[in-house]
């Protein structure tokens, strides 16, 4: 054979040939030329060639044992070329190189074959540790082998998982025969079963995988429960030790006993009663889904099938139980949250379109349809898979495409676990490492090891069929989940899967559609004959069915969907924005199962559902923006009832633009807060000029609104009413006339935007004088009513006024004399008392009957009143010397007091921690409810349906609702123990528990 250039050894894969020649010729390396071609088809070849260097290093020998038998060449260095772990096991110990000359993977051992040799092998209780580990790799390099020299990788991976899980199996046989030898008390008659769960349970192992294990025992009636248990337990520790413990071999693999009833606080062995007990009374539905896979593998088998038996009836009826998906949901969340967010994109398993994407959509259509149907019960993955194509639940071609996908993504798998054998789903971004993978993916052999493919996958190949099968997974979850819901109640392609009808019952309720009847009927109409609207509505539905589920509320998602569709399906804007844009239908579905008061606001303007595709159309207008806007519609309307209709339609669009914004972006309540105050007060602008317009002789008095409370600190909710005062200059006109001028323009503003529909509350309460004064005043009558009648909490009021509208010169009088007023006066110990006592008459006076207290979110303790009093109180006292407080906002303005000293780091915490969160749960309810005023807005929800409706809104997943609840109520214990102290100058925490 010619020699070898350096070209020709790149074309081999090889990085640097150089490296090769030179140990070759300086006889370091015992490489006979001819075989160097082997190297094409090798992972790795410089990793292969090293290896080899080292194997020869350390045993001289070796070269005669590849001179004997010269299959070893290509079996060494292909396995060489992908396991950095296995070449090293090789290296320490060159008597497995005899594992390496099985050819072919029918040839290798079975069960029994296994578990002879363990038997045989196993010397004594001291030394048996070695001769157990030394065997199982020595088996495991067998069936590495014959994996990377398989015709097909994808094709052969269920009988490569199937063997890694039969040689597991055996070793946990010869594990436990092992452990009674070291544990003599657990050979007087005791019986242990050992189960696997999981993906050994399922025969489907990687080469390193945690096993899942419950220990079962059954003790004689001579011996006592305890002592029994305590040399049951002593056994499966002793397991344990000889399987993962440390010794002169390398660990085999991770026990995981997690899944045993109570987890790790619970007994890790237990009799058959006491897991029959533990499952028919405390057990989660999470729990049952485990033992779906669960098998007996080594021990008493007969008590492990008992133990099978007993549990099997209870996982099949786990999809029937009321909390079923909420569990389900959840048992998921805490497996995703194992993700590193770096690793989210890269990760194999858990990430986007991976591998436990897959097992999720088979076992969900097996716990809803294996309820009654035993022939989709199969453990395993791909069995299963086939089962529900066989059955008719998922259709042949997307059952074809998954398989192909699982194969493919388990492959990968392998590849990444075998190179350094560890526990490893994170597919690495390194091309180098790709190709490794890649170019052990698919060689193929042709009859006594003659190497017949010329090309290889490359890395990039490797890159692209990996995204594209994470793409492809989530859409058949979609497709093969909700496509056949459709084809219930309507006619599709003849290919197309077609459901029974209890079938398609069974599955909507699985996914959290408590009428699943209803939704059929839904799904019926929307898909209802040849129209343009059910045509695209048959494309997008499978996707919303799944969407709308992910929400509080399915049923009234899909319910109000149809409804929508109904009003404005023709539109062909309609159908273009839901079959093009992905992100606008998802955010829809989120709106539609989430939000009543957003829901009426899109079937009243459905054009809004524009505003879901992208984000600048949910940004916030600017006050700037929105007059312009506001004045150019009302100067084109020509009567009263059109202007006014058309302020308040504006202003309900921005309030439904930020309600969007909050639902789909996270809820930001001081921006929402500044944006609702925005487009109130351009509201309230041209709703003046209209009432001046609309009354006699207004236009000749000179007047103001003043924006109190919320409205005035920028603060507002969804279900804020508008504080205000209207103010005049007298401008010559009588005292009496300016009034009852005052009086009618205040008349009218209220009536104007408070008419329906997009209704804005009026209150003009926080006047001078409250309900008994006069509902406009004069700037002179004004400054004398301060001068010499106001109360305390006038004043405290006065903290957050702020002029919003009409004449600037009215509105620059009333700032000088209520700056005086609230900023320069300085507050007396009387008046500190007076506010104190009110506040104290209002928590028992104002918090509704029945109610308990620590409930209410506004007036409750540590709510959003203690919060604002505590502020509101400290500007007052201050301002006077720190005109940084001197602001209408409550967090600016307790930023401030930090910032000024007066306030300590902590105690600002606590106060904006429980202010922020009741303000969010104030406009949850809100948005949830569809409900703007009365007292269950300012409740902490306390039904199921509205916990979850709010604690969605709220960011908060499925399964979690209950934190919110524990959140507020740690956050207002802790708010409620700083206002006790700065409030009410009170050091004893106690003060006040009788609120809570």
């Amino acid at each position: 054979m010619a020699a070898l250039d350096n070209t020709q050894l790149r074309a081999f894969g090889l990085r640097r040939p150089e490296q090769l020649q030179t140990w070759v010729e300086k006889g370091e390396l015992n490489f006979p030329e001819e075989y160097w071609p082997l190297l094409k088809y090798c992972g790795d070849p410089d990793a292969a060639v090293l290896a080899l260097l080292r194997l020869q290093e350390a045993d001289a020998d070796a070269v005669e044992c590849f001179s004997q038998t010269p299959v070893l060449w290509s079996r060494f260095l292909r396995l060489a070329g992908l396991s950095d772990a296995l070449a090293d096991l090789i290296i320490a110990y060159p008597d497995l190189l005899s594992a390496l000359t099985l050819p072919v993977l029918g040839s290798l051992h079975s069960h029994e074959d296994i578990a002879a040799g363990f038997a045989a092998q196993m010397s004594d209780a001291a030394g048996g540790v070695d001769e157990i580990r030394e065997r199982y790799y020595a088996l495991l390099i067998e069936i590495a082998v014959s994996d990377l020299f398989a015709a097909d990788s994808t094709s052969d991976f269920p009988e490569i998982s199937w063997r890694i899980s039969t040689l597991v199996d055996a070793t946990l046989e010869a594990a436990l025969t092992l452990a009674r030898r070291q544990v003599p008390q657990a050979n007087e008659g005791l019986s242990l079963a050992v189960l696997t769960l999981g993906k050994a349970g399922a025969r489907e192992l990687n080469y390193i995988s945690d096993v899942d294990l419950i220990f079962v025992a059954k003790w004689p009636e001579e011996m006592t429960e305890g002592a029994a248990l305590s040399a049951a337990t002593s056994l499966a520790v002793a397991l344990s030790t000889i399987v993962s413990g440390p010794g002169r071999w390398r660990p085999l693999w991770p026990i995981d006993t997690a899944l045993r009833p109570e987890g790790k606080d619970g007994a890790l062995v237990r009799g058959l009663d006491s897991y029959r007990s533990y499952y028919q009374k405390w057990a989660q539905p999470w729990e049952f889904q485990a033992l779906l896979k669960a098998r007996p593998v080594a021990g008493d088998l007969s008590l492990g099938r008992d133990f099978v038996a007993m549990v099997r009836p209870l996982v099949w009826e786990v999809s029937a139980r009321p909390d079923f998906v909420e569990q389900s949901r959840a048992m998921r969340r805490r497996v995703e949250s194992n993700i590193n967010r770096q690793q989210r994109e890269r990760h194999l398993k858990l990430g986007p379109g991976g591998l436990r994407d897959v097992e999720f959509t088979v076992q969900l259509l097996q716990l809803v349809h294996g309820r009654v149907d035993e022939s989709v019960r199969s453990p395993n993955t791909l069995e299963a898979l086939a089962q529900l194509c066989e059955g008719g639940y998922v259709g042949r071609a997307e059952a074809a495409e998954l398989e192909y996908a699982y194969r493919y993504l388990r492959t990968l798998e392998h590849r990444i676990q075998l190179e350094k054998l560890k526990r490893s789903h994170v597919v690495p971004d390194s091309l180098e490492r790709l190709r490794r993978y890649a170019r052990s993916f698919c060689a193929r052999l042709s009859g006594e090891g003659e190497l017949d493919r010329t090309e290889l996958l490359s890395a990039e190949d490797l890159e692209n069929e990996w995204q594209r099968l994470r793409i492809r997974v989530r859409e058949l979850h979609q497709q093969i989940f909700y496509r056949p819901l459709l084809s219930v109640t309507a006619a599709l392609s003849n290919e197309d899967l077609r459901l029974s009808e209890s079938a398609a019952e069974d599955r909507l309720k699985a996914i959290g559609y408590l009428d699943p009847r209803a939704a059929l009927r839904h799904i019926g109409f929307l898909t209802a004959g040849v129209s343009r609207r059910a045509s695209i509505v048959r494309q997008v539905l499978p996707a919303m069915l799944g969407w709308l589920a992910d929400g509080a509320n399915p049923d009234r998602g899909l319910l109000e969907f149809r409804i929508i569709a109904e009003e404005v399906g023709g539109s062909q804007w309609f159908g273009r924005t839901l079959r093009d844009s992905k992100q606008a239908a998802q955010r829809l579905c989120l709106i539609l199962s989430s939000s009543l008061y957003l829901s009426d606001a899109i079937k009243l303007q459905p054009t809004l559902i524009r505003w879901l595709d992208g984000e600048d159309e949910l940004a916030p207008l600017s006050i700037g923006q929105l007059r312009t806007e506001t004045q150019a519609v009302i100067s084109r309307q020509e009567t009263l009832a059109d202007a006014s209709q058309r302020i308040r339609s504006i202003r309900s669009r921005e309030v439904s633009r930020a309600g969007c914004a909050d639902m789909i972006f996270g809820m930001d309540v001081a921006l929402s807060g500044r944006r609702l105050a925005d487009c109130t007060q351009v509201a309230i602008e041209n709703a003046l000029m209209v009432a001046r317009n609309a009354t006699e002789g207004a236009d000749s008095l000179p007047m103001a609104v003043i924006a109190m409370g919320r409205l005035g600190g920028r603060e507002c909710g969804y279900g804020s009413d508008a504080d205000l005062v209207l103010i005049h200059d007298d401008a010559g006109c009588e005292e009496s006339e300016a009034t009852r001028i005052g009086a009618a323009v205040a008349t009218q503003l209220r009536q104007i935007l408070q008419a329906e529909p997009n209704s804005l509350g009026v209150d003009f309460d926080l006047r001078p004088e409250g309900k008994q004064g006069p509902l406009a005043r004069s700037l002179q009558s004004l400054e004398r009513y301060y001068q010499d009648w106001s109360v305390a909490w006038e004043r405290q009021a006065l903290v957050r006024a702020r002029p919003i509208a009409g004449d600037e010169s009215v509105q620059e009088s009333y700032l000088r004399i209520v700056d005086q007023r609230r900023w320069h006066q300085p507050l007396t110990d009387n008046e500190i008392k007076q506010i104190r006592l009110l506040k104290a008459r209002m928590e028992k006076e104002r918090l509704p009957r029945g109610q308990k207290p620590n409930r209410n979110v506004k007036l409750g303790p540590g709510g959003l009143s203690d919060v604002e009093w505590t502020v509101q109180l400290a500007q007052l006292q201050h301002a006077r010397l720190h005109p940084s407080l001197r602001v209408s906002s409550t967090l600016v303005a307790l930023a401030a007091l930090t910032d000024a000293g007066l306030v300590s780091d902590s105690d600002q915490k606590q106060l904006r921690e429980a202010w922020v969160l009741a303000s969010k749960i104030r406009a949850a309810n809100a948005l949830a409810l569809g409900r703007t005023r009365g007292y269950k807005v300012d409740i902490l929800p306390a039904t199921d349906a509205q916990r979850s409706a709010v604690a969605r809104i709220l960011g908060y997943p499925a399964g979690a609702e209950r934190q919110l609840e524990e959140d507020y109520l740690r956050a207002a214990r802790h708010a409620r123990s700083v206002f006790v102290r700065l409030f009410q100058g009170i050091t004893e925490p106690a003060v006040g528990s009788h609120l809570e």
